[in-house]
């Protein structure tokens, strides 16, 4: 019996000699890629395990091309796994690898381009991405490349950039390639100030990433971008932020009104603040931390045509509700509603204005409403 053992034994080596190398947990690397990109598309859709796994699954496609060494190129799904690795935040010692393999099937400015990429050589990355039709790649493959060129050729050349984020989504939708292609893409229009696109844009990835673990960080690019927009464009343009706000999920349509209203607030635009404020007091409710954070924004904004029913609104808050960020505001909105309100007393009270300007409005009290407006930029241009 141990003499068939030992032979059984022989063989099943000898079998692997033929086969090829032979891979931590018996999986080849291009299938450990094709599960890493499971993962990535879990991030998409909100798995809030699904980050985390995806490290630990790149320090393991890593350690398997570390263990299989040269013989992993013998099969040609291994190169372009290589890639997909590399491009997706692995580390380049695969593909230092295969560049030093004779014949690794696949167009040697992908390789490249990849490892100039992964080793932060940008310029000579998009050189060699630029030879390269990702249309001609296996789909998964190619909607990688083209992200990746795509967000290296922002700021040289913002027309192709946008031409291959489009084709990146058009290659792999639903996916976290996809879910990154826009919202890149919508703060590209932000930054020309397209509104319509921008809008266009931040809708469809609500609608379709909404649950994305990216969705938070982007939800703060979104409120900052649109605060930034003139009143007109998102009040009454062909796709104005109520109409924007009113298809999204109700929990996201909160986040975004208020996030958008305190930027507005911090950025100084009244009116983009006033409307926002209006929509996130639609549907938040009394008594919880939104519905706060509403009426404090709303507050803030009266504080210029109200300054007296502003401070009312302030000071019946519970602070409680607010969260940290929100405190600092409201208090600093009550210290300039106390400003706002004081009036000369003494000698100056009644006093017949000695100095007007051409329209008759006394020039000390102008100067005075000047100090009151730089001290409230100043307030709000606080930290948080």
């Amino acid at each position: 019996m141990t003499g068939l053992l030992r032979g059984v034994a022989a063989a099943v080596a000898v079998l692997a000699a033929i086969s090829g190398p032979a891979f931590a947990d018996g999986d080849a690397p291009y299938r450990m890629v094709r599960t890493l990109q499971a993962l990535q598309d879990g991030i998409a859709a909100g798995d809030p395990n699904a980050q985390t796994a995806q490290q630990e699954q790149i320090a393991a496609i890593g350690r398997a091309f570390a263990a299989a060494g040269d013989g992993a190129w013998d099969d040609p799904r291994n190169g372009r796994a290589a890639v997909v690795h590399v491009l997706s935040g692995g580390r380049p010692d695969p593909l230092r690898s295969l560049i030093r393999h004779e014949d690794y099937g696949l167009d040697p400015a992908l390789v490249r381009g990849a490892l100039a990429f992964a080793e932060g050589r940008s310029e000579e990355a998009k050189a060699a991405f630029a030879t390269l039709d990702p249309r001609t790649l296996p789909q998964s493959l190619g909607g990688q490349v083209a992200l990746v060129h795509g967000l290296l050729s922002i700021g040289a050349d913002s027309a192709e950039a946008n031409r291959l984020l489009d084709l990146a989504r058009l290659l792999m939708p639903g996916t976290l390639v996809e879910e990154a292609a826009l919202r890149r893409q919508a703060m590209l229009a932000a930054d020309v100030r397209d509104y319509t696109r921008f809008a266009a844009l931040s809708e469809r990835y609500f609608r379709r990433f909404g649950r994305s673990l990216y969705a938070g960080g982007f939800l703060r690019q979104f409120a900052a971008a649109a605060a930034g927009f003139e009143f007109d464009a998102l009040a009454a343009g062909p796709a104005p932020l109520a109409k924007l706000l009113s298809e999204m999920e109700p929990d996201t349509r909160r986040a975004a009104a208020l996030a958008i209203a305190r930027a507005a607030l911090v950025a100084g635009s009244v009116k983009v603040a006033s409307l926002a404020a209006e929509q996130a007091s639609t549907i938040s409710a009394a008594g919880t931390r939104e519905g706060a954070s509403g009426t404090l924004y709303q507050a803030a904004v009266l504080l210029l045509t109200d300054a007296e029913g502003a401070e009312r609104r302030l000071q019946g808050m519970d602070d409680r509700l607010l969260p940290q960020a929100d405190r600092a505001l409201r208090g600093a909105a009550l210290s300039l509603s106390r400003r706002i309100m004081e009036w000369p007393v003494g000698e100056d009270a009644g006093r017949i204005p000695e100095a007007t300007n051409a329209e008759g409005v006394d020039t000390a009290l102008l100067a005075r409403g000047r100090a009151v407006l730089a001290a409230a930029d100043a307030l709000l241009a606080r930290p948080r």
